[in-house]
């Protein structure tokens, strides 16, 4: 056959794709993963594309070393997504491919060097090989086998890849060549099967007689540690028992189980309420269409909307499809998993950050092969290897966390709606609180629109009580606690009910301040104040991660004068443990969350009411449904509209809105109180009466005037580099490089000093770009960021298409 080339992405590099040679007797097709040389070793690529002639000439161009897949990993609907996101998201098709194979799957190559007989040889020899060829040959004699990682380690500054193809041509060494699973697809257990039931000649003894009576009386091949449960029995027993040919001993694939949540629920059968009623027949009749829709479930908190999903499920299921189902946060997923194991038990695929590599790959496998159709999971979910999709459900689909903040920064609920349009699917978006670019597209007709007004059982939506906190210091003095929310707790406690308080900030204190000469510890590395955490009794910064002691002395001054200012959750936990010593409290936010396991335990415990306040972040606010929870306070809720991102309003009535929602949803009524110095503010005054029209009617205005999404799309790329003016450079000259592109497509703002300006010792640049129209506007940045790599190859920047945040 004549010559072909393949396109070869490569991971942790930092070009879009190389070029190498196909010596296989047939293409090989896009989303495969094969074995390729590059520079001194055999790396792991993906094929993302075909060549009939190379750019380049011939003598150049290696070939491909190794075949890995014999067909793509996943189906042809995901790789389309795939290669949509690619382009939509600016980032390498392979990288997508790579992000979206679970971590436990990613094939590494390991290179062996083991030593021969005449290495050994020449080892003892007089006449030694010239230096260093004979120091790696003696380190390698005394291993006997070595891995070439290794050997780079142990000498750094050596060709070592070169010495060692020499003494492989001497026959000094031998190489061998292996792929290696980041975590083996299965486990394997000791199991005993019963060949043959004993004869009156086979003698056996007490032990090996019991055995046959527990295998006989299971019926079935049993593993070895089920065993132990009815018998102390050692291993020369089952040997004995093998021998005589009553038995078989092998090893048993064993399929990882996934941690299901023990949280208390209702047994009774759910009927729909009018209102669900109506939004299940408008959802049921769209997806009976089996045509691509999006529809927006608007239903405010405690409305019913997991039941719906529910049965939208089952209707989907029922027909012969596979269903997902989106959750924007880990923490979410514990409730809902419990929820679907009673309607659907436990044969449903899971996908999140909880599980460890080797369960997130057998999820993966599953959903795979078929095994499973209803899958949940957080972000990455949305690139689960589904096929035949009738309903995408995208929960709480305002939510930020659905926005990977690393590359490749995709929006899982904008590349859900995607995947729904190759796949034909139904996608439903559901949120108390939607996104203002979701409901503007309802108003547009692009969306439909289906709503929930009222709670489900006749449950009233909670009072709201905003309390100034500007007149409540001047009062009391104290900046945590109002005197409203301390006796609104009191009371909760005294009628053995339950609450939860929200401060969306985690740690002890904001900051340490020296009192002498008002100077705060700041991060050596970021342009911020570390945070005190008094779990860790360490200083952190909540950017890089950087931790460091507590120091006793101000590092400016000296002097011994420093106080934590600020609260963190931390801190609530622990003035509301001295206030109310009788009470149980606990704290969730992402340093709790870290642990699925310790996770699972907490919300486990407030189901059951083992705990009467609840603490934390914005974790708490989203989606739980406790029904014994009756007030919700809300610490500092405006500390979000200080920052500068055009969303900070947007975000702030969500959080509100949302943990306002948890109060309530049982048989007693809720009380709010929310804490504020900027009570006035509309997106404050909106939530206090649940009303999302008054606020997205305020809100989609200063849109308009000021050109920010919906209206428009932006781009935000930030130049970074460890000098300020070489970042501030080569970030003017990328601004000038897309004006030179743009053609009237789009408006390039900047580079302005990112809000925060330093973060890992990279001062950073920011530069907004506004999309008047979208695609040529896209090409022209990506045809400028060509250009600027080419001419900054040492300057680091990123490229967030639809940023959530432009910090």
């Amino acid at each position: 056959m004549n010559d072909t080339y393949c396109k070869v992405w490569i991971p942790r590099r930092n070009f879009e794709y190389l070029t190498y040679k196909n010596t296989a007797e047939h293409a090989l097709p896009e989303g495969i993963r094969v074995l390729v040389p590059l520079r001194n070793e055999q790396v792991v690529g993906y094929i993302v594309g075909q060549e009939e002639k190379a750019n380049i000439t011939f003598p150049r161009i290696k070939s491909i070393s190794e075949i890995i897949d014999k067909a793509p990993m996943f189906p042809k609907g995901l790789l389309k997504l795939i290669r949509w996101a690619s382009i939509y998201y600016m980032r390498p098709w392979g990288e997508f491919m790579h992000a979206a194979l679970p971590s436990g799957l990613h094939v590494s190559h390991k290179m062996k060097v083991t030593i021969t007989q005449k290495g050994t040889l020449k080892t003892l020899s007089l006449e030694k090989l010239p230096r260093p060829e004979q120091a790696i040959l003696e380190f390698i004699a005394e291993r006997k086998t070595v891995s070439y990682g290794t050997l780079r380690k142990e000498f750094p500054t050596t060709s070592i890849f070169r010495i060692l193809q020499q003494m492989h041509d001497q026959h000094y060494i031998l190489i061998k060549q292996e792929l290696e699973e980041a975590s083996s697809r299965s486990r394997f257990k000791s199991a005993i099967e019963l060949v043959r039931h004993p004869e009156e000649n086979d003698k056996l003894t007490k032990k090996q007689q019991s055995v046959i009576d527990i295998l006989i009386d299971k019926g079935r091949n049993t593993l070895r540690e089920e065993l132990k449960q009815d018998i102390t029995v050692s291993s020369s027993v089952l040997k004995a028992l093998e021998r005589k040919g009553l038995v078989r001993l092998y090893e048993e694939v064993v399929q990882r189980e996934v941690l299901w949540p023990d949280m208390l629920s209702s047994e009774e059968k759910i009927v729909l309420t009018d209102d669900q009623q109506n939004a299940f027949t408008t959802l049921s009749a769209l997806l009976d269409k089996e045509t691509f829709n999006v529809s927006l479930l608007h239903g405010v908190t405690g409305s019913g909307k997991t039941e719906l999903y529910i049965q939208l499920i089952e209707r989907t299921v029922a027909a012969g499809k596979s269903a997902l189902l989106l959750m924007p946060e880990i923490a979410l997923v514990p409730a809902m998993m419990n929820r679907f194991k009673m309607a659907f038990g436990t044969s449903i695929g899971i996908l999140h950050s909880g599980l460890n590599q080797a369960e997130r790959a057998e999820q993966w496998i599953k959903v795979k092969n078929g095994d499973v159709r209803i899958v949940m999971g957080v972000r990455s979910a949305v690139f689960a290897p589904l096929s035949n999709i009738g309903v995408i459900i995208v929960d709480e689909e305002h939510d930020d966390s659905y926005k990977q903040t690393e590359n490749p920064r995709y929006h899982a609920r904008d590349s859900a709606i995607m995947r729904g349009k190759i796949e034909n699917a139904l996608v439903v978006l559901g949120s108390a609180t939607p996104s203002l670019e979701s409901f503007h597209w309802t108003q547009k007709q692009i969306y439909s629109y289906i709503h929930l007004p009222k709670r489900i059982h006749e449950a009233v939506m909670p009072g709201i009580n905003i309390v100034d906190m500007r007149t409540e210091y001047k009062e009391t003095g104290d900046p945590y606690f109002s005197g409203v929310l301390l006796r609104e707790m009191e009371s909760c406690l005294h009628k053995q009910q339950q609450a939860m308080i929200l401060l969306n900030r985690r740690g002890y204190a904001n900051y340490l301040l020296c009192r002498e000469c008002g100077q705060t510890v700041e991060c050596s590395r970021c342009s911020i104040s570390l945070h005190y955490h008094r779990q860790y009794h360490a200083l952190v910064c909540h950017y890089c991660g950087l931790q460091q002691a507590v120091p006793e002395q101000c590092p400016n001054c000296h002097s011994e004068f420093i106080s934590y200012i600020g609260s963190g959750t931390e801190r609530i936990e622990a003035l509301l443990t001295e206030k109310f010593p009788a009470a149980k409290i606990a704290r969730l936010d992402s340093d709790i969350a870290r642990s699925h396991k310790k996770l699972l335990q907490l919300l486990s415990d407030f189901s059951y009411r083992k705990i009467d306040i609840m603490i934390g972040t914005s974790i708490i606010g989203k989606g739980h449904h406790f029904p014994y929870v009756t007030l919700v306070g809300v610490i500092s809720a405006d500390s979000a509209l200080s920052l500068p991102d055009f969303r900070s309003a947007e975000k702030t009535f969500q959080l509100i809105t949302q943990v306002a929602g948890r109060a309530g949803r049982g048989e007693h009524e809720g009380t709010v109180i929310i804490q504020s110095f900027l009570p006035e503010h509309y997106a404050i005054q909106a939530s206090q009466f649940h009303d999302y029209a008054q606020f997205y009617n305020k809100e989609i205005a200063f849109r308009s005037h000021l050109q920010y999404p919906p209206f428009i799309s932006l781009v935000n790329i930030v130049v970074s580099a460890t000098r300020k003016t070489q970042a501030l450079e080569a970030g003017k000259a990328l601004v000038t490089m897309i004006r030179s592109e743009s053609n009237g497509s789009l408006k390039a703002l900047g580079p302005s000093p990112s809000p925060i300006f330093k973060i890992a010792n990279k001062h950073r640049y920011h530069i907004l770009v506004k999309l008047f129209k979208r695609e040529p506007g896209k090409k022209a940045i990506a045809a400028a960021l060509a250009y600027f790599q080419q001419t900054y190859p040492r300057i680091t920047y990123t490229c967030d298409v639809d940023p959530i945040s432009i910090l």
